[in-house]
């Protein structure tokens, strides 16, 4: 096995509802989907400030990352 689908199984953010808190101040909010080629997080973004991006599956390379709860009214 290599060593990317090893991270990808033990990363703990895969399939999760996530936060992410970028240096530039930017925010998204979505599931964390895979690890790119690159090691990146790649994250489909359900709510961000950029209207452009939601929709689609952004490559997060540095940024806070918080695993959000589940809303139990969905």
């Amino acid at each position: 096995m290599d060593s990317k689908r090893e991270y990808e199984l033990r990363c703990a953010s895969i399939g999760q509802r996530v936060r992410v808190d970028m240096a530039n101040g930017e925010c998204i909010e979505g599931q964390a989907d895979s690890i790119g080629d690159d090691g990146s997080l790649r994250v489909l973004v359900e709510r961000s400030q950029d209207e452009l991006i939601r929709g689609t599956a952004v490559a997060i390379r540095a940024g806070d990352v918080v695993h959000l709860r589940r809303d139990v009214n969905r």
